[in-house]
């Protein structure tokens, strides 16, 4: 079993936060195939997100494996622990404060496989019948403030990607359909076909990792 555990001071929880912890899990679970399960405090702030199950159903989804999302009352983790290794004696438990630092195994696992595991992404090719030949995605929100870029920033990075030859497709908050900001599955298709994804750190930055090749 592969457990992620979550405790109520942790404050991360947005979507690439959430992506993020998927994406640990599976590149854990490719090493060594296992139940994936994250465990996450009652009070922790992504439970007060209105779209977690949604967002949650579309996300965990995009796997092959199932990954598991357990909500909790207590910081005392010693009963899933004890739970955990009564269940397999190999399990790999990786804490919030682990995750952060991502650690020396994480850095290790990473270097074996040589880039992180790549998801099989769904054909939505009837959805999608002009994709332009050569393209690059692109998000410009962010929740973090400190993280965005200014609209003459986002300029001129956007021209020169256009006048080395590429067209842009916009996706996340800014995108001009809703599908573009919302269906995750139809998102990592088209990121998927793209040659390149640029933007901010925030949520589709992780998604690129587990769609295309790491440069």
């Amino acid at each position: 079993m592969i457990a992620l555990i979550l405790g109520s001071n942790d404050r991360s929880g947005g979507l690439g936060d959430i992506i993020d912890w998927c994406c640990t899990l599976n590149m854990f679970a490719e090493y060594e195939p296992d139940e994936c399960i994250i465990y996450i405090h009652s009070n922790h702030s992504v439970i007060k997100s209105k779209k977690l199950d949604t967002l949650w159903k579309q996300l965990s989804s995009l796997f092959d494996r199932n990954i598991v999302l357990k909500i909790i009352d207590s910081n005392d983790y010693s009963d899933i622990l004890l739970d955990i290794s009564q269940n397999k004696t190999n399990s790999n438990i990786i804490n919030d404060r682990y995750f952060k630092t991502k650690g020396n195994k994480y850095q290790k696992l990473l270097y074996l496989l040589g880039d992180f595991p790549k998801i099989k992404v769904k054909d939505y090719s009837e959805y999608f019948h002009d994709l332009p030949e050569k393209f690059v995605t692109m998000q410009w929100d962010a929740m973090g403030y400190y993280k965005r870029c200014t609209e003459n920033e986002i300029k001129n990075i956007t021209e020169f990607y256009e006048n080395i030859g590429y067209k842009t497709i916009i996706v996340g908050g800014k995108a001009k359909t809703d599908i573009l900001r919302n269906d995750l599955h139809k998102i990592a298709y088209i990121m998927s076909k793209a040659s390149l994804h640029v933007g901010v750190d925030s949520g589709f930055m992780h998604l690129a990792k587990i769609v295309m090749p790491s440069n």
